[in-house]
């Protein structure tokens, strides 16, 4: 199989995480792509029509796409225990926690993205103010759903780890931690696992 990715995307680290907790990441192959390069998207227009990582390339050709439907397809194949597998939690209850951080991570990404490849001029105040306000109302509800998946092994779990942890990579200024000690605690722990450490965005710099 070969991931087609941006190793600073949150999107390809939760997949990267999926993939290490199936037993499945050393039989990738990853390839690394530019996206505001014209060949590098000409490339991966070619396997996704819509543009965006990650995509999976099957051993026979086909392409998956969406982050959420790459992870539904690697727990299907994984070794590890399922990651949607609750006796405790129904599965629409553990789908929209898994929501929840996919929604922060698009509000940060858009951020960043907003930042990064506009001038100072032309960014949207706006828009920013907007994403900063989905981006906390969405730490404060991850924050009170913690104690139904802190230490479960679920996609949540996982979830949740990335997600904050993109914040403190790219969006430094907005300061949850000093909100949410108990949740700043809470992943500084969990990202001293291997499966984080190994999957680290900042290893790309």
């Amino acid at each position: 199989m070969k991931l087609y990715h941006s190793q600073t995307s949150p999107f390809v680290r939760t997949v990267l995480v999926v993939l290490d907790h199936h037993c499945l990441l050393a039989s990738v192959e990853t390839v690394s792509l530019d996206l505001f390069c014209g060949g590098d998207r000409q490339q991966l227009l070619m396997k996704n029509p819509v543009g965006k990582i990650p995509a999976l390339e099957l051993d026979d050709g086909e392409v998956i796409f969406d982050s959420s439907v790459i992870v539904d397809y690697i727990d299907e194949i994984g070794h590890g225990a399922g990651l949607f597998d609750s006796k405790a939690l129904s599965p629409h209850r553990l789908r929209t926690f898994y929501a929840l951080s996919n929604g922060m991570m698009d509000a940060a990404v858009s951020s960043v993205m907003e930042v990064l490849q506009r001038s100072e001029e032309l960014q949207s105040e706006k828009w920013l103010a907007r994403w900063e306000e989905s981006i906390m109302t969405s730490v404060r509800q991850i924050s009170i759903c913690l104690p139904q998946i802190r230490d479960t092994g679920l996609m949540p779990e996982l979830s949740f780890v990335v997600a904050l942890d993109y914040l403190n990579f790219r969006l430094p200024h907005i300061e949850w931690q000093a909100k949410y000690p108990k949740l700043a605690i809470w992943v500084k722990e969990q990202l001293k696992q291997d499966i984080y450490r190994k999957t680290d965005p900042r290893l790309a710099k």
